[in-house]
């Protein structure tokens, strides 16, 4: 049941499965690295996608 609630929270803001799965493990508090080594993606393509989904999520980085 709790797979089929995270799929359906991911979809329901429009992100994919895979994306998804990318925010949750950012909110795990994973590295891009670590995500890139557990995905089997290269390090540059976490990093492209992250960077879409903040931009889907209108997530802007607020000046410190």
């Amino acid at each position: 049941m709790r797979g089929i609630q995270q799929k359906n929270l991911g979809n329901g803001h429009g992100l994919s499965d895979a994306e998804y799965e990318i925010l949750v493990d950012v909110a795990l508090g994973l590295t891009d690295k670590a995500i890139a080594q557990r995905k089997k993606l290269s390090l540059r393509s976490v990093q492209n996608r992250l960077q879409q989904l903040y931009e889907k999520l209108d997530i802007y980085e607020i000046p410190g």
